[in-house]
């Protein structure tokens, strides 16, 4: 955990604290062994506004599952397991997540896979409701990344890229009927800056406005940026 504070306790036992539930019967089902966390201070508060927990999970088997970091909290009004996890590192066997309170804590197995994306990197702009402008017939380079289950995505058969043309209006609403192709596009994962490049060549179409997308087959999320041809 990043900065200095108060002294961290960390209690660790296989049953969780009294009057607090197993996560079971839901989407997250225990590890083998089971593990829970309490955390406190010599304050009682956190060290700041937040703090970012990382556990080991190494011996612990989750059946195939993906392992998420849990905390127990008051989730408007009720008391339940929450799914705190940003990131899961495979080949360290360590989850890590951001809570604004402490204790308790347990890593449990989920079916469904962890993902983590970005949105695209410069010179495209991922300001909400922010249109792009570019030349018509130039190439306009999309970089990003992609993670699922806390492992970095560098298979292009992973990602898939399209283009739609949009009312320039609105510049976030699909045209269906009118689709451009990924034509003359390339895709491909850049060993080198550890990143994906998508060059679109835009067409020589001034003052029509576009969507480009990129979604993953993991779990058919995507990102997408608007853009204005001049």
């Amino acid at each position: 955990m990043p900065g200095t504070g108060p002294a961290l306790e960390v209690a660790v036992s296989p049953t969780p604290p009294p009057s607090v539930p197993e996560p079971t019967g839901g989407a997250f089902s225990l590890g083998d062994p089971a593990i829970y966390y309490e955390l406190k201070t010599s304050t009682g508060q956190l060290p700041g506004s937040s703090a970012t927990l990382c556990f080991n999970y190494a011996g612990i088997n989750f059946f195939g599952n993906t392992p998420r970091l849990l905390h127990y909290e008051n989730v408007s009004g009720n008391w339940e397991w929450k799914d705190i996890t940003t990131s899961v590192d495979t080949a360290t066997t360590t989850v890590c997540g951001v809570t604004t309170s402490f204790s308790p804590f347990t890593i449990a197995g989920s079916p469904a896979p962890f993902i983590t994306k970005t949105g695209f990197y410069s010179p495209v702009n991922m300001v909400p409701y922010f249109v792009n402008t570019a030349k018509g017939g130039s190439t306009v380079p999309l970089k990003f990344n992609v993670y699922a289950n806390g492992v970095e995505v560098t298979d292009p058969a992973q990602v898939q890229f399209s283009v739609s043309k949009v009312a320039c209006s609105s510049a976030v609403a699909e045209d269906a009927v009118d689709w451009v192709t990924s034509d003359a596009t390339s895709l491909r994962y850049d060993v080198t800056e550890r990143q994906f490049i998508q060059n679109w060549k835009t067409p020589k179409a001034p003052g029509t406005c576009y969507l480009a997308r990129v979604t993953t087959t993991a779990d058919g999320k995507s990102l997408s940026a608007s853009f204005k041809l001049k």
